[in-house]
Formats: C-alpha cells, structure tokens, sequence
C-alpha cells in the first residue's frame, strides 16, 4: 500500500473489511477474495473455478495468505493419493491477528513521531 492510499484509509468515514485487510495484511484484492471465500475449506482447483483466476495466481495468493498466518494448509488423503485443502483462520483467530499488526503498526508510527 503507497502512503498515499494508507492516509485515505485512515481518514475514510467507514472503512470496509477488504479495505482493512488491504491496510493492515498488505493483501491485493485476488488475496481478499481468496481469503473471504475460505470461510470454509477449499482446494486451489475450487478456488480457481470460484473467482476466475489462473492456477498461479490463486497459489501465489494462498502462498502469500499462508506466509502471513491467516490461511492454514491441510493435506487430505485420497485413496492413495492426497491434495490440499486450504482454509483461514477462524473468526476470533483472525482478529487477534489483526489486532496484533494494528499495534505493531502503531508503535512504529509513535516511534517514527517521536523522532521528529
């Protein structure tokens, strides 16, 4: 997120979800899609059919979603192969995440204040 964007995120009168995730996870808006639509478990191929993606972009955002910590990747069996089924963190999980980079945010916002 440029500076730019960040500022007018902080001074909009309602700021929505996606915005917020945007802000404070640094997602795009294939990420936000992605992770509202893991409310419950889905595969990449599911993924893929549900918001129009390629492959690759679908697994470079799950890639990233994991990296972060909000999404959770489970390997399932099937006869005697597996695939993966990827699902975010649940609700109350997700907004202590979200909490936490609030606060990690602000303190280097008060920091870099107190140095001017």
């Amino acid at each position: 997120m440029q500076a730019n964007e960040f500022c007018a995120f902080l001074f909009t009168e309602k700021p929505t979800t996606d915005n917020i995730l945007k802000c404070l996870l640094g997602l795009n808006d294939t990420d936000t899609e992605i992770l509202k639509l893991l409310k419950k478990p889905k595969t990449t191929n599911q993924l893929v059919e549900k918001i129009g993606k390629n492959q690759s972009t679908v697994q470079r955002s799950l890639t990233k979603l994991m990296a972060i910590g909000v999404v959770i990747r489970e390997r399932k069996t099937k006869g005697r192969g597996y695939y993966y089924e990827f699902k975010r963190l649940e609700k109350d999980a997700l907004r202590k995440r979200l909490i936490e980079e609030i606060d990690r945010k602000t303190k280097v916002i008060k920091q870099i204040i107190n140095q001017m």
